[in-house]
């Protein structure tokens, strides 16, 4: 079944598609590759928690190794503890260890904790970088991964500093739904009722 495509149109800012698919996480170099201002990055850095990692870490890394990228990796404990400033500092170091420079970009794998803190750390390194979300949970899918926030924890409450980063590409696999237990498949569905509710009766009806 061939992916669908959707295109991300807001105001002031560069669209971007959101590809949905059973097989589009293996294609996710090649996509990559023909993004403008990402395509020709001369090293990508995988973000991902060690939930996600074990299971899709070393497929999104063979993609885009076979598209030419230069990849390394970085893998968080899983959780929202991650989200945090010393969590991102340890990443932004990381990042200059390995030589990241402005036309550089990251590579979000995971669910919201992670694609929250990857934008973070992308749109402030170098006062900003590319970033790639692939969510892997059906909340981020339907809504973390689209639309630009990003953000860290503070000890005062959650999301309390952040940005607004659109991310160039947002692959969203349908095979990965397949690994979710039941509480993050009902979290994701809730998602969609909500927005179901504030779009309009029509869609509404068809999710019911």
């Amino acid at each position: 079944m061939p992916a669908t495509k959707i295109v991300v149109n807001i105001p002031g800012e560069t669209p971007y598609d959101v590809r949905i698919g059973a097989t589009v996480l293996s294609g996710l170099g090649e996509s990559v590759r023909r993004l403008d201002g990402v395509g020709q990055a001369p090293h990508l850095l995988v973000l991902t928690d060690s939930n996600v990692g074990p299971l899709y870490l070393e497929e999104a890394k063979s993609s885009l190794r076979a598209a030419g990228f230069r990849v390394s990796d970085i893998v968080v404990p899983a959780g929202e503890d991650s989200k945090s400033l010393a969590v991102a500092g340890e990443i932004w170091s990381a990042m200059a260890s390995l030589g990241l420079t402005r036309d550089c970009a990251v590579v979000a794998l995971g669910g919201g904790v992670v694609g929250d803190l990857a934008g973070f750390v992308a749109s402030t390194y170098m006062r900003g970088i590319p970033f790639v979300q692939v969510p892997t949970s059906l909340l981020a899918m339907v809504d973390s991964s689209v639309g630009g926030k990003t953000g860290v924890n503070l000890p005062e409450g959650k999301n309390l500093v952040g940005t607004f980063k659109q991310p160039a590409y947002v692959c969203a696999s349908t095979a990965v739904l397949a690994t979710l237990d039941d509480r993050e498949w009902a979290c994701g569905c809730a998602e969609i009722a909500k927005a179901s509710v504030i779009d309009s009766d029509e869609f509404f009806f068809w999710m019911m």
